[in-house]
C-alpha cells in the first residue's frame, strides 16, 4: 500500500504526469522508496503500541506474544536488550543490500524488463492464482482472484484506477473491524469518532491529505490545464 500511494503522488505532483505507467524513472524510484522505507518503519507500531503495520510485522507480533513478551509502551525501556539486536539486523541489512543490489544483484534484476509482456504477465498471473489457492485452499477463492483479475482488465481498459479497488479490497476489512469494536467498546455510540483526541486527530488528517490531494491542485496540473 506504501508503494501505491507513493506512486499516485508522485504522479500527482509531477509536472509531467502522462509519462508515469510508461516507464517513467520517477514513478519507480517513488514506489520502491516507499516499499522500502515501509519495511523499518512498520516495526515502530508495532513495538510500541502492539499494532502490526504489515504483514511481517503482524508474524513478529505473533512471535513475540508467544514467547511471552508483550509489546507496548513500556516494552523498549524494559527489554532494551532484546530490542536493539532486532533494529541493529534492520541497519546492517539496510548496509548490506545497497552493495548487493547496486554491483552483484542489480545487473540481474534489470534483465526482467526484457522479458517479453504476454510471458512476464502469464507468469504473474499463473503465480498469483496458485498463491491464492495456497492462502486458503479454496478453490472459490482462485477463481474470485481470477473474476477480479478480469475485472481489473476491463477498468484498465477503459481508463479507470484500479490502485483504489485494491486499496479498498485490503483495507476494507481492517476498516469494519476496527469500527464494529469502536463501537463495542462505546455501546454502539457512533459519536465515540467525534469525541475521542484520537479518532478527531485522525480525521483532521484525513482532512489535511483530502485539500491537498483532491481540491488543491500541484502548479503543474494548474499550468497545464492554462496551456490546455
Amino acid at each position: 500500500m506504501a508503494a501505491f500511494v507513493s506512486y499516485a503522488e508522485s504522479m500527482r505532483s509531477s509536472k509531467h504526469p502522462e509519462r508515469y505507467g510508461k516507464g517513467n524513472p520517477e514513478g519507480i524510484a517513488a514506489s520502491e522508496c516507499a516499499n522500502n522505507s515501509m519495511c523499518g518503519g512498520a516495526f515502530v507500531p508495532m513495538l510500541t503500541f502492539g499494532i502490526p503495520g504489515d504483514p511481517t510485522t503482524a508474524i513478529v507480533l505473533g512471535v513475540l506474544v508467544i514467547n511471552g513478551l508483550q509489546p507496548g509502551p513500556q516494552f523498549m525501556t524494559q527489554q532494551l536488550d532484546l530490542i536493539a539486536p532486532m533494529f541493529a539486523s534492520l541497519l546492517v541489512s539496510a548496509l548490506v543490500l545497497v552493495p548487493l543490489t547496486l554491483y552483484l544483484l542489480g545487473p540481474y534484476f534489470l534483465k526482467i524488463v526484457s522479458i517479453r509482456r504476454d510471458v512476464l504477465y502469464s507468469s504473474i498471473a499463473v503465480v498469483a492464482l496458485v498463491g491464492s489457492y495456497v492462502a486458503t485452499y479454496s478453490t472459490f477463492q482462485m477463481a474470485l482472484a481470477l473474476v477480479f483479475g478480469v475485472l481489473a482488465y476491463f477498468l484498465r481498459k477503459q481508463k479507470y484506477p484500479t490502485v483504489s479497488l485494491l486499496l479498498g479490497f485490503v483495507l476494507g476489512p481492517s476498516l469494519e473491524e476496527y469500527c464494529r469494536r469502536a463501537l463495542s467498546i462505546n455501546d454502539g455510540n457512533p459519536l465515540i469518532f467525534l469525541t475521542s483526541p484520537d479518532s478527531l486527530f485522525f480525521i483532521a488528517l484525513t482532512a489535511v491529505f483530502f485539500y491537498f490531494m483532491v481540491i488543491r491542485k500541484p502548479k503543474g496540473d494548474a499550468l497545464n490545464a492554462t496551456s490546455g
